[in-house]
């Protein structure tokens, strides 16, 4: 199994507590909650200055898409580092979930 840590930081201006580091922090406490994850290896992903309006040259997370396969982990500090709204979150992860 590989645990992937999905992080990704659209600007130096963002607010809201979504650093690289605050991502990073909350996501490998996240990892140390479940028993399943504990213990195991995490591979960071980042996509810096990425807007999540678009997939393109997201090459982070298009690494973790082609790469990932049933029974790997991709954890994200909040569903917002995947897309911008709710149905592009979605779409990444209903590809996920059909790998």
């Amino acid at each position: 199994m590989t645990i992937y840590a999905y992080m990704r930081f659209s600007s130096e201006n963002q607010t809201n507590n979504t650093s690289i580091e605050t991502q990073r922090d909350a996501i490998g406490r996240y990892v140390q909650s479940v028993a399943e994850l504990r213990g195991m290896p995490i591979t960071e992903m980042i996509d810096e200055a990425k807007s999540a309006t678009t997939l393109k040259g997201r090459l982070a997370l298009q690494s973790i898409r082609q790469q990932a396969v049933r029974g790997d982990a991709v954890v994200v500090f909040k569903l917002d580092r995947l897309g911008r709204n709710l149905l592009d979150s979605l779409q990444v992860l209903s590809e996920f979930e059909n790998q």
